[in-house]
């Protein structure tokens, strides 16, 4: 019977005990629960304070815009002159058209016949000779070797429009100046003469261009018919 008794009793105090630690495991656990839940408010309390004061800030620094590339008007839209001078000694003449930034047209005439026709775009220059009934189409790197000239689109098409008085030359094995005369025309100023002088391989060339009849933003085209009997050459 006592057996029993203490069987009953140790029985009654483990479960009372299992009891108690089970009671403390079930209030530990509501007490992390509430810190957690504690902690997350504080959390997002500072976050909250963190982002107004950098709302604050970003307000306060003034707004810097981004500034449009500044394009610059066209001088003109088309622009035809007559020419005439001379090149390595041999006297030239002849007509110009220009597409301000797009098509240089150049006619040179011989005796009065048209011996020679250029066209020039931002990528390649195509000239007809009609002399030898003969077709070239060049880059500038292999016309500028040909001619013995820094040739380029803005090169050329600055010939007839920069009013530049004096520019230098220094590209590769050349060296020299383009000295300009330059003239007010119809509210314009066109050089009226360009003076080339310069150093090739130590070989000195010369051109000059005379430059008359301007005209502005007039129509103009530019014809550059092959003859199917002319022949390519490269």
């Amino acid at each position: 019977m006592k057996n029993i008794i203490y069987i009953l009793l140790a029985i009654i105090v483990f479960s009372s005990c299992s009891s108690s630690k089970k009671a403390a495991r079930i209030e530990a656990e509501r007490l992390r629960q509430e810190q957690i839940i504690a902690d997350s408010i504080a959390k997002a309390k500072q976050d909250s304070i963190a982002k107004a004061k950098q709302d604050s800030i970003a307000l306060s620094k003034p707004v810097v815009k981004p500034q449009k590339p500044v394009v610059k008007p066209k001088p003109f839209n088309t622009f035809s002159a007559k020419l005439s001078g001379s090149y390595k000694n041999i006297p030239i003449s002849g007509t110009v058209r220009i597409a301000y930034d797009s098509i240089i047209w150049i006619s040179v005439t011989e005796l009065g016949i048209e011996a020679a026709r250029a066209k020039l775009t931002k990528d390649s220059l195509l000239l007809i000779n009609k002399l030898e009934k003969e077709y070239y189409s060049f880059s500038y790197k292999r016309a500028s070797a040909y001619l013995g000239l820094p040739l380029s689109f803005d090169f050329v098409q600055n010939l007839f429009f920069d009013t530049t008085a004096t520019t230098k030359i220094e590209k590769d094995k050349i060296t020299g100046t383009i000295k300009k005369i330059c003239m007010k025309i119809d509210a314009f100023y066109f050089p009226i003469e360009v003076n080339l002088n310069a150093l090739v391989n130590n070989k000195e060339e010369k051109a000059t261009i005379k430059i008359k009849k301007h005209k502005v933003n007039e129509v103009v085209d530019f014809p550059f018919d092959i003859p199917n009997n002319y022949k390519v050459k490269h």
